[in-house]
């Protein structure tokens, strides 16, 4: 009977650290310490990259995971015009706040782009419906 409790108690324990959950939060800023709205921030498994959990920092740089799985992790921070980073991160069973996150600016050069802009052959008006022939090869 006690080999039996025993046994019950460690398989209890087993599955309770097993499910255990956590927070996880922290804040983002850029490379002048303007906190980030809207970075998005990823857990993933360090393995393969598989995306865990997902969040979107808050207007004052702020964000929380809340109900992560303890263990190990990579958390990746994106926004568009930052590069990318990633770091390793250990959950236990508390409450864990992760340093501030500093974002570096990327600097992207675009192509040229080429706005072309057409006058209407119809022109409608309230009062009139007015033909623009005059740049419409078709007329002439």
């Amino acid at each position: 009977m006690k080999t039996l409790t025993t046994l019950i108690s460690s398989l209890l324990l087993t599955f309770t650290l097993l499910g255990q959950k956590t927070v996880f939060q922290g804040s983002i800023f850029d490379d002048k310490q303007q906190p980030i709205a809207f970075a998005n921030l990823l857990l993933l498994k360090p393995a393969d990259s598989t995306i865990m959990k997902a969040a979107i920092s808050e207007n004052d740089g702020t964000y929380v995971f809340p109900e992560v799985d303890t263990g190990k992790y990579l958390l990746r921070a994106t926004i568009l015009g930052f590069q990318d980073q990633f770091f390793a991160v250990h959950l236990g069973s508390e409450k864990t706040t992760f340093p501030p996150i500093r974002m570096r600016t990327e600097a992207q050069t675009l192509n040229t782009a080429v706005v072309v802009a057409k006058k209407p052959f119809l022109d409608v008006n309230s009062e009139l419906i007015k033909t623009n022939f005059d740049k419409d090869r078709r007329f002439l």
